[in-house]
C-alpha cells in the first residue's frame, strides 16, 4: 500500500503528532498492523525524522503529493491511500495524475474528502457552529468527487459514507449510537465520503 499524507495531523506541533501516531490516533501504524507492506509519503520532514529516529517507523519519504513524478520511488502498488488531503490541496488534480504511475490496471485507490451535504455539518453551519479544518481549501460531494477522479483518468467503482474518527468520549459515544441508524438511512449525508476508483484503460 502506498499511503500518501501519511502523518495525518495538520494543525498541531511535531512532538503532538509523534505522540498521535505513536497512541495510534492516525490511520498510518494501523495501515502498519494490516498490510504486508506499507510506504508513506508526506510533505513533513521534520515528523518524518522523528518518526525514524524515536520510534524506527521505516518506508517513510519526503514528498510533495502535488509533485509525484519528482519522487524517487520505484514500483506499483496493489492500493494507493489518499484519505482525507485532497481538501488540503491548491491542486488535488495533480495529486491524482501523479498517482498513476504507482497503479497498475488492477491497483485500487482509496480516497476520503469532507462531504459538503453532511448533516451534521449543514445542521452545525446552519446554527452558525460550523468549523472547517484550519488548512482545508475545499469540500467535496458525491458529484464533483466523481467528475474530479473521472477528469484525471479513474473510474469510480465504489462510494461509501463513513464516520472517520471513532467516538472516544462517552458523549461522543452517545451521539454516535444516535446518529449511526440515521445515517445508514442517509448513506449520502455522512461527514466524510469514501471512494474506490481504478484508472480507465
Amino acid at each position: 500500500m502506498l499511503h500518501l499524507g501519511c502523518i495525518g495531523e495538520t494543525d498541531v506541533s511535531t512532538d503532538q503528532k509523534l505522540s498521535a501516531f505513536a497512541a495510534r490516533r492516525v490511520l498510518h501504524p494501523h495501515l502498519m498492523a494490516a498490510a504486508r507492506e506499507v510506504v508513506g509519503l508526506d510533505l513533513d520532514g521534520d515528523a518524518i525524522d522523528l518518526l525514524r529516529s524515536k520510534l524506527g517507523v521505516q518506508n517513510l519519504y519526503l514528498a510533495d503529493v502535488e509533485k509525484l513524478e519528482k519522487v524517487s520511488l520505484e514500483g506499483t502498488f496493489d492500493v494507493v491511500l489518499c484519505g482525507n488531503l485532497l481538501e488540503h490541496l491548491s491542486c488535488p488534480g495533480l495529486a491524482l495524475e501523479g498517482t498513476r504511475r504507482f497503479m497498475t490496471p488492477k491497483s485500487e485507490l482509496i480516497v476520503s474528502v469532507p462531504n459538503a451535504f453532511a448533516v451534521l455539518a449543514n445542521v452545525r453551519f446552519t446554527l452558525g457552529s460550523f468549523r472547517d479544518g484550519a488548512q482545508h481549501v475545499a469540500t467535496f460531494s458525491k458529484f464533483n468527487l466523481m467528475t474530479l477522479l473521472s477528469r484525471h483518468g479513474f473510474s469510480l467503482t465504489e462510494l461509501y459514507t463513513c464516520y472517520d474518527q471513532p467516538p472516544r468520549s462517552s458523549k461522543q459515544k452517545i451521539q454516535f449510537a444516535l446518529g449511526a441508524p440515521i445515517l445508514r438511512m442517509l448513506a449520502e449525508r455522512g461527514g466524510t465520503l469514501l471512494a474506490v476508483a481504478m484508472k480507465q484503460s
